[in-house]
């Protein structure tokens, strides 16, 4: 079977590349290759959201096109950024459990100070505590599978400035943007997605928290595919 683009997939704040380890037998079973980037801000003292973005780009230029950059949570802002000036293979943005941001945009940290889950760190970082948080009743819901890959390896410490830099640049203005996010999603309000679906008409709600990636994984996997099986219409449609 042909192969019918490539997902670049973007992790969350504290995050790993394996976190997409549910997603991405799914998508390979749609003919779908995969790319789960390592952010520079995850692993390198000082680098920034600029960083991962850059790395991001980096990474998709190597892929077989088409390319959709997916974004979980912290990844959409990571997206937005790099889709901007990205090469020619870069088609598509997917975010997932989050929603574009604005350019200048820029996030509250104050929940983080308020979560005893969450250790503020020397250096002006931060990480959550993922042994404690997956004592948390609707953590408790997890297969075991998932509660083991997020117990070790731990989360990572991040610097807040990963939330404070403004976005530089927003990608979704000139690339087709397809969002999924939960209707119990905490960082996005009924508003928010509301007003995601009327400005991005392919956007799904579903029943759901913001941890889709680990409890719905295939209705992840069938969003990135749909939004790759879109840009292959376009180009058969379209043709150069």
């Amino acid at each position: 079977m042909d192969v019918l683009g490539t997902a670049v997939l973007v992790h969350g704040t504290w995050g790993h590349p394996s976190d997409w380890a549910w997603v991405t037998p799914f998508l390979q079973e749609r003919s779908v290759e995969v790319r789960a980037v390592d952010l520079p801000s995850h692993r390198v003292p000082g680098a920034s959201l600029v960083d991962d973005a850059e790395h991001v780009r980096h990474v998709a230029a190597e892929c077989r096109a088409p390319v959709a950059l997916v974004g979980w949570s912290y990844g959409g802002r990571v997206i937005t950024a790099a889709g901007q000036g990205a090469d020619p293979r870069t088609t598509a943005l997917v975010y997932v459990s989050t929603i574009p941001e604005q350019l200048g945009g820029v996030n509250d940290t104050a929940w983080i100070y308020e979560n005893p889950r969450i250790h503020v760190l020397p250096g002006d970082r931060h990480v959550l505590d993922t042994r404690e948080w997956l004592e948390e009743d609707g953590m408790l819901t997890f297969p075991e599978a998932v509660r083991a890959a997020l117990r070790d390896p731990p989360r990572r410490p991040v610097p807040f400035t990963i939330e404070t830099d403004p976005v530089p640049a927003i990608a979704w203005q000139d690339l087709p943007t397809t969002i999924l996010i939960g209707t119990d999603d905490g960082f996005a309000s009924p508003e928010d997605q509301r007003q995601a679906a009327a400005t991005f008409p392919s956007t799904t709600i579903v029943e759901g928290d913001h941890l889709l990636i680990f409890r719905q994984p295939a209705v992840v996997a069938d969003v990135i595919t749909t939004a790759l099986e879109d840009l292959r219409h376009h180009t058969d449609d379209h043709p150069h």
